[in-house]
C-alpha cells in the first residue's frame, strides 16, 4: 500500500514522502498514530505546499546564519574583568557571557576562559559553517 507520511517515521522516512508498506502496518500503526494518509490529489498537493514552504524557511535560516557568521568574522570583543596580579580571573567568561557580547546562541560557543589574554575564538554555527572572532580579555583597573 501506498501511502505519504504526514510526519517522520524513524527507519521508514521523513515527511511529504510517499512509501510503499505493508498493509496491515499502514492500518494498525501509521493511520491510527496519523502519521500517514493515503495518497489523493488534495492531500498530495497540501503536502507538497507543505514541504515546500518548510524548505523555504530552512532556506531563509540558512541564508540568515552565513550572513551572521560573515559579519562576524574576524571582529574583535573585549570584555574587562576583575583579575589577580598573576591574570587568573576571579571567576571566568563563559559561553553564557560570550554569546550575550557577540549576539549568538551559546550553542555555538564551547569555550570558558580563566586568563587575562587575547584569545581567537571559533564559532561553530553548523558543521560546515563557522566563524573565528577575537575575544580580548583585560584587566580591571
Amino acid at each position: 500500500m501506498k501511502v505519504f507520511l504526514v510526519q517522520d517515521v524513524k527507519g521508514l522516512g521523513r515527511k511529504g514522502e510517499l512509501k510503499e508498506v505493508p498493509d496491515g502496518f499502514a492500518r494498525n500503526f501509521l493511520f491510527m498514530k496519523k502519521l500517514a494518509v493515503i495518497p489523493s490529489d488534495v492531500q498530495t498537493k497540501k503536502i507538497i505546499e507543505e514541504k515546500k514552504v518548510h524548505q523555504q524557511e530552512v532556506n531563509k535560516t540558512k541564508v540568515e546564519i552565513e550572513t551572521k557568521a560573515k559579519t562576524l568574522d574576524g571582529k574583535k570583543f573585549v570584555f574587562i574583568c576583575k583579575a589577580d596580579k598573576n591574570g587568573h580571573l576571579y571567576g571566568s567568561i563563559g559561553p553564557k557571557e560570550l554569546a550575550a557580547e557577540i549576539g549568538v546562541d551559546e550553542k555555538v560557543i564551547s569555550v570558558s576562559y580563566k586568563e587575562i589574554g587575547e584569545y581567537a575564538l571559533k564559532l561553530s554555527f553548523t558543521s560546515e559553517l563557522k566563524a573565528t572572532v577575537n575575544v580580548v580579555i583585560e584587566k580591571e583597573k
